[in-house]
């Protein structure tokens, strides 16, 4: 038996064990704080809320994610490609999306904090964000839906810096402390009843 045939039969081999072994099938997955997908999706929420219909209800991720689906699916039907490449990538991000979105809508009914997210999921999420900026281009470009196409660009965004973190929430910011109205004033006033302070001349 030739080298080649030998490694061909030990390939098929090694397939049918892992066919046969459960637990090799398993996709791995990874636990995420629902505080995560909240940030991610925030400028969806924002977009949500100025709705007229939708700014009455309480909107939860799932429905946010999903509403990002939705808008990724318009901004493909309305600006349409041959390229194969394009096409398989907007077909990926809407499975992916559809994917994660049945995640969190079982991690919701559980009450969890965190969401078991596939791990090819979530790595195709941060690979497809070219795929989300497009649609925002769309939606400003061709439908003239700019709110939408800003959403869009700053989801997209969010999913670059979830990665870069690790998928870990971000820290809050730190707000710096402003003087309140006419503090400036009254601390230059009270700085020139002192015998140091150095008054300016104005020409």
């Amino acid at each position: 038996m030739s080298i080649s045939a030998n490694m061909k039969q030990q390939f098929f081999k090694a397939a049918d064990a892992a066919l046969s072994d459960q637990a090799l099938q398993q996709r791995p997955v990874v636990n995420i704080e629902v505080e995560t997908f909240q940030q991610i999706l925030a400028p969806i929420e924002d977009l949500l809320d100025s709705d007229p219909v939708y700014g009455q209800y309480e909107i939860g991720i799932d429905h946010q994610i999903e509403e990002l689906r939705k808008m990724c699916l318009e901004a493909q039907a309305a600006h349409t490609t041959r390229d194969t490449c394009t096409k398989q990538r907007r077909s990926e991000l809407l499975n992916v999306l559809q994917s994660v979105l049945e995640n969190i809508q079982e991690t919701i009914d559980d009450n969890s904090q965190f969401i078991q997210v596939d791990f090819g999921d979530l790595f195709a999420l941060s690979d497809l964000t070219d795929v989300i900026y497009e649609a925002g281009m769309t939606h400003g470009e061709f439908l003239n839906h700019n709110s939408a196409s800003q959403a869009l660009f700053a989801t997209a965004k969010n999913i670059d810096e979830a990665q870069k973190r690790l998928w870990l929430p971000a820290a809050p910011k730190m707000q710096e402390e402003k003087p309140a109205l006419g503090q400036e004033f009254n601390n230059d006033h009270d700085a020139s009843n002192d015998p140091v302070y150095n008054h300016h001349n104005v020409a």
